[in-house]
């Protein structure tokens, strides 16, 4: 495996929690749009919302099973890449469980390097080396989400 696709693999769950959140805000929108009032100062008449009550359930219940699947989603490709950090190895402990915590910093929390560094008080440029060395000794040794899915689709 590459060092871009173990990034790819580790970036998987940030990005499906950005999807989730982003799929949140917009049932939060759609609750918003229904429920607020909306006044129009054009002094002509209008129409009445065609949209009844059945359609707006119908989108609202629709998106939240999708947040419901996105969700499950978020924790199984965290469920995976914990597991996977956590199996890193090394001759040296100490360098392996540094390596662990600047990658469930990058990866879990989403930190950046200078957040990180702050954190482990190193400065940027040393976070960037252990994360280089980190990314060398990590493998995925269970099935990730994208290969659960597309043997399911098959």
């Amino acid at each position: 495996m590459t060092t871009e696709e173990k990034k790819a693999y580790l970036n998987s769950y940030l990005a499906n929690l950005r999807k989730l959140q982003g799929m949140q805000e917009e049932y939060n929108q759609l609750f918003i749009a229904r429920t607020s009032i909306s006044v129009s100062m054009d002094g002509t008449p209008r129409a009445h919302n065609p949209t009844g009550l059945e359609v707006y359930a119908a989108k609202r219940d629709a998106l939240a099973r999708a947040i419901t699947k996105q969700k499950t989603t978020c924790l199984d490709a965290l469920a995976d890449i914990y597991y996977n950090i956590e199996q890193l190895t090394d001759k040296d402990i100490t360098k392996t469980e540094e390596d662990k915590v600047i990658l469930t910093y990058k990866y879990i929390l989403g930190l950046s390097f200078d957040e990180i560094g702050a954190k482990l008080d190193r400065t940027r440029q040393h976070i960037n080396r252990l994360h280089g060395r980190a990314l060398e000794c990590f493998s995925v040794s269970v099935q990730t989400i994208p290969q659960r899915k597309r043997q399911t689709d098959e």
